[in-house]
């Protein structure tokens, strides 16, 4: 979440793509754990392959300098996440409105990346990633 609003909070550029690594570091990590999950199907397993193959198509992108992949490859971290959400919302692990939120920051997403001036979109899909991931994570804590 602290990463949508890095564009206005945060002026330093290097400190900006320190905190994005990061986040992306860290959000690598954590989908990687939801391999570990025993009740994960393989539909949950190939949201989460897509999810990190969008995160890191992301880095690449970034360190290549092709911003024309950043669209697509965070279209394919959510909507792998969302697959992930699906699995387990279908089989009574998680609550429906967790994938729901999902939903909401691939449209807030899409929304900000294809219309001028909504980049407020952008940043409302940003914090919305970041609740959802996390009640995410909390409903599958132990």
């Amino acid at each position: 979440m602290a990463a949508s609003f890095a564009p206005t909070v945060v002026m330093s550029a290097a400190g900006r793509a320190s905190l994005y690594l990061a986040v992306d570091i860290f959000l690598g990590i954590a989908l990687a754990s939801f391999y570990r999950v025993a009740n994960i199907r393989f539909t949950g397993a190939l949201g989460v392959t897509l999810a990190l193959a969008g995160l890191l198509i992301v880095r690449l992108a970034q360190a290549l300098s092709l911003s024309f992949l950043y669209p697509p490859a965070a279209l394919a971290t959510a909507v792998g996440v969302l697959v992930l959400s699906t699995t387990l919302w279908r089989g009574r692990i998680i609550p429906a409105w967790i994938p729901a939120a999902f939903i909401g920051t691939i449209v807030l997403g899409s929304v900000g990346t294809l219309v001028a001036g909504a980049g407020v979109a952008v940043v409302a899909s940003g914090v919305l990633f970041g609740v959802a991931f996390a009640a995410l994570g909390y409903a599958m804590w132990p």
